[in-house]
């Protein structure tokens, strides 16, 4: 399975999470949060929908950037020769960079509802957080790892 169907999958879950999360949730979500996990700002559970169009556009952004190359600015010079690899990378990137964002978002989700649902996982925000990140790292390092390999 290539990453564009994981990252397809993986918004239409988000996007059926939320409509989840509307019908379940009361009037009041938190959507705001102090850096121990405690709720600062409680919002209507329609901002649910706000978050969801906001991770589609962020998702949409990207597709749009690896189809329309020529919008990439790279710090090399491209030429005939280094095209096909130097595109390969850069959708790489992008995509696992989309990954990563999705992750964050579900964070963000899991949270929201779990305050208010008492899902006893969420008060580790930090946990949450620091899986995202070790997301980020394995991505870089396999998007680096392959970028060498191709040198070598």
């Amino acid at each position: 399975m290539n990453k564009e169907r994981i990252i397809l999958f993986c918004v239409g879950l988000y996007l059926g999470l939320s409509v989840y999360l509307y019908y379940v949730l009361p009037q009041q979500i938190p959507v705001q949060f102090a850096g121990d996990g405690s709720v600062n700002c409680w919002g209507d559970k329609e901002e649910l929908f706000i978050i969801a169009f906001i991770l589609v556009a962020i998702t949409l952004l990207f597709r749009f950037i690896v189809r329309h190359p020529h919008l990439i600015t790279t710090p090399v010079r491209i030429t005939d020769e280094n095209r096909d690899i130097l595109l390969k990378k850069y959708a790489n990137l992008l995509e696992w960079v989309n990954l990563i964002v999705i992750a964050l978002f579900f964070s963000i989700l899991g949270v929201m509802g779990g305050h208010v649902l008492d899902w006893a996982f969420v008060y580790h925000y930090g946990q949450w957080l620091a899986m995202c990140l070790v997301f980020v790292i394995i991505g870089v390092v396999l998007v680096n790892y392959k970028s060498i390999k191709l040198k070598m």
